[in-house]
């Protein structure tokens, strides 16, 4: 069972009423999304909004959205948000990712840590079923509305089963988007990949490969601590 209350080095998360609370993917979604030229992040389907947190105490100018539709899941990441040290550059909005293409509103970068385990028994619990599974926001909902939001420059970083890459990538080339960087993210050395981490472009690029190891011979690895250092108390 999650904690209530995640305590990181700069800030802490509340994340029991969250539909997602925080977790490794997230975590290091947050971690590893260039931030690099960016002003202005949507985070979509934000639950207790640990990713724009992250990204807020890595470049604290950057302006951040946060969207998700479930209540519960917007006012504890407005809690989070209005306790930490970078309140004034994060708003978080009860709103679909429909409705808010609809706005006109363009980003530098959308992240995303999206539902998709498509062929996992489903949770009892249907708030949690609304964000685990693709109910709500399936790849060719998000790459569709995503590139609404978007400008010619803009960015756009997502995190999936490794599994589910060709599907990813045939829903991206779809609505004009092309993978600039691939991170698979390995449980272990010499274990297979378990999920990437991944940043997609609207300009054509030579796609660039990377992985992380969470662990190597039982101790977390040199990169993975290099990654999350800035975070996580036990770094």
């Amino acid at each position: 069972m999650s904690l209530p209350i995640f305590k990181l080095k700069q800030f802490q998360v509340s994340h029991g009423k969250s539909t997602m609370k925080v977790g490794t993917d997230a975590m290091l979604l947050g971690a590893w999304a260039p931030l690099k030229g960016i002003s202005t992040a949507l985070e979509i389907g934000c639950g207790c909004g640990i990713i724009s947190l992250m990204m807020a105490q890595r470049k604290p100018q950057m302006k951040i959205v946060a969207i998700d539709i479930d209540d519960d899941s917007v006012r504890e990441c407005a809690g989070n948000f209005s306790h930490s040290p970078w309140k004034d550059q994060m708003n978080v909005e009860q709103i679909s990712l429909r409705e808010i293409a609809a706005t006109g509103g363009k980003f530098d970068l959308i992240v995303s840590n999206p539902p998709y385990f498509q062929n996992s028994l489903k949770s009892p619990d249907s708030r949690r079923n609304l964000a685990r599974h693709n109910v709500e926001l399936e790849p060719a909902s998000l790459f569709r509305y995503a590139n609404q939001l978007c400008h010619e420059n803009s960015a756009l970083a997502l995190v999936f089963p490794h599994g589910a890459y060709e599907l990813w990538h045939d829903h991206a080339t779809l609505n004009g988007f092309y993978i600039k960087t691939l991170c698979e993210i390995l449980p272990e050395t010499h274990k297979k990949a378990a999920i990437c981490l991944s940043l997609w472009s609207k300009q054509v690029c030579s796609p660039k490969e990377e992985n992380i190891s969470i662990l190597n011979q039982g101790i977390y690895s040199v990169e993975y601590q290099n990654l999350l250092k800035d975070f996580l108390i036990i770094f």
